[in-house]
């Protein structure tokens, strides 16, 4: 039997605040936050950051005469906050009719179960998409080190998170620049050597040791050892350690320091451990 779509009975609506109702039953808790209370940082949060071109409608019921919140509920309580707890504050609302209250209670759960968040490449990509500069200068700086970023391509990099929050950081883009040219240098036919454990111990190699390392002893000595394996001794040396100094970034670092260092009686960088 084909599948036959049945149209929801729903529609938009401006209600104020007070016609906004909890849903309960029979003097049970609601489902819709009835067990956990309001989330006051949540509402906070939510004035603090408030946009009306970012707010998603409140998910209503109209059952028996009657507005019942599904989901939204600290959304419609930040912008009634917001309105000075004007009770006649209009709140943007879609409006589902022929619900019963089990239905809602499934319809609450639902949303709040099966919302995704976008990834982080997701969003930065939104950026590109919007033409922000530093999300396009960001994208232009991936590409000039030979990856991808933004379309499948055996050259997309993955960690796109981990590179931006080093672009944003005090050294900004000449450091992400460098770590990714050192591994495109090093790996050239290895997009998987982008990866959240070598950034990350890159990023730190290159916050110490960035003016005393030579670059052809590094792509020299790191273009036999395959990238996998080098990450792979990274984790177990991480796993080996009792001490949270030793983070995983750090003992990356260590490890590729130590490699690097092998076989050198001059020249040798000097490692450092953080605090």
């Amino acid at each position: 039997m084909a599948y036959e779509y049945v149209a929801p009975r729903r529609n938009y609506q401006m209600i104020p605040y007070r016609q906004l109702i909890s849903p309960h039953e029979n003097g049970n808790p609601g489902f819709n936050r009835g067990i956990t209370g309001i989330d006051r940082a949540k509402v906070n949060k939510i004035k603090r950051e408030f946009d009306p071109n970012q707010v998603d409608p409140v998910i209503v019921s109209f059952r028996d005469g009657k507005y019942y919140i599904v989901d939204g509920q600290h959304t419609a309580l930040a912008i009634y906050e917001l309105n000075g707890e004007d009770g006649s504050t209009p709140i943007y609302c879609d409006v589902r009719e022929g619900l019963t209250y089990q239905q809602e209670a499934q319809l609450f759960y639902d949303f709040n179960t099966n919302k995704r968040t976008p990834s982080a490449a997701d969003k930065i990509w939104a950026l590109v998409c919007a033409d922000n500069p530093d999300a396009v200068a960001f994208k232009d700086l991936i590409e000039r080190c030979g990856y991808a970023f933004g379309r499948r391509s055996a050259s997309t990099i993955s960690p796109i998170n981990t590179c931006w929050k080093i672009y944003n950081s005090p050294a900004g883009a000449n450091r992400l620049e460098n770590i990714l040219t050192l591994i495109h240098d090093t790996w050239p036919n290895a997009t998987g050597a982008v990866n959240v454990t070598m950034v990350d111990g890159l990023n730190m190699f290159f916050k110490y040791n960035e003016l005393d390392y030579d670059r052809d002893r590094f792509v020299k000595t790191f273009s036999s050892i395959d990238h996998k394996t080098l990450v792979n001794d990274a984790k177990a040396f991480y796993k080996s350690m009792n001490d949270r100094a030793y983070t995983m970034p750090v003992c990356t670092y260590l490890m590729v320091g130590r490699k690097y260092n092998n076989g050198l009686r001059t020249n040798r960088i000097k490692l450092v451990i953080p605090n």
